[in-house]
């Protein structure tokens, strides 16, 4: 089964043609997130799912999800629980096993906090990232494990969201070995892929590999690793 694809309502500024492309071409599922349907709409792609408050969403992208038969999921404005969180419970709900968020990591740092939390406490869905000049990739211990990096001199950090996560790197200017990364911890920020076979294991609990596109270089190419 194809993943789903969560369009969330904070695209990066001047990045509109990727967006179109990304979404117009996507295999699965679409899931629009509030103010993400109008991604699809320019994109002419209708979600099959609508979830939010519908708070910010335009008329026309909401009547075009609409007119395309899109479930809608709506959620009062007034509520302890975000709109990325209302999409990740109804890609479970639909069924989903894989889920890529993109346009997620708003100019707001606490929306973007907000975001890496709910991505690394969802234990049920395996997650990746997917923005322009971006990639993330959500590892579990007890599930998708390890990571292969490609790439050399890619940039890329690591991130554990709870206490008791542990990880070991290798083929990387700062290897690791079972080390424990406490939650927001510097330990893992900048690290640099320098060989071909580059890995990451989450040896105990949930991390997640962020790399971005530094001084020119991309970011590093992830593939699961046994």
């Amino acid at each position: 089964m194809s993943p789903e694809l969560v369009v969330c309502a904070a695209p990066l500024p001047g990045h509109r043609r990727y967006y179109q492309r990304l979404i117009s071409s996507w295999a699965g599922r679409v899931i629009a997130v509030d103010a993400g349907a109008d991604l699809c709409h320019v994109s002419a792609r209708p979600p099959e799912v609508l979830v939010g408050d519908f708070d910010s969403i335009s008329a026309a992208a909401h009547a075009y999800a609409q007119d395309a038969g899109a479930i809608l999921r709506s959620a009062p404005v007034e509520k302890d629980i975000t709109d990325l969180d209302l999409a990740l419970t109804a890609a479970r709900e639909l069924g989903s096993e894989t889920v890529v968020v993109t346009a997620a990591w708003s100019g707001r740092l606490d929306h973007t906090i907000s975001a890496f939390g709910s991505v690394l406490a969802d234990t049920a869905l395996t997650i990746d990232l997917l923005d322009p000049g971006m990639a993330g990739r959500v590892l579990d211990a007890r599930a998708r494990r390890a990571v292969a990096l490609s790439g050399p001199g890619a940039t890329f950090s690591l991130f554990s969201g709870q206490s008791g996560v542990s990880v070991s790197c290798s083929g990387v200017r700062y290897p690791l070995d079972h080390a424990e990364l406490p939650p927001l911890s510097s330990l893992g920020v900048s690290n640099v892929v320098l060989t071909e076979d580059a890995f990451v294991v989450a040896e105990r609990g949930r991390l997640l590999v962020l790399s971005h596109t530094v001084s020119g270089i991309g970011p590093a190419t992830m593939v699961d690793r046994r």
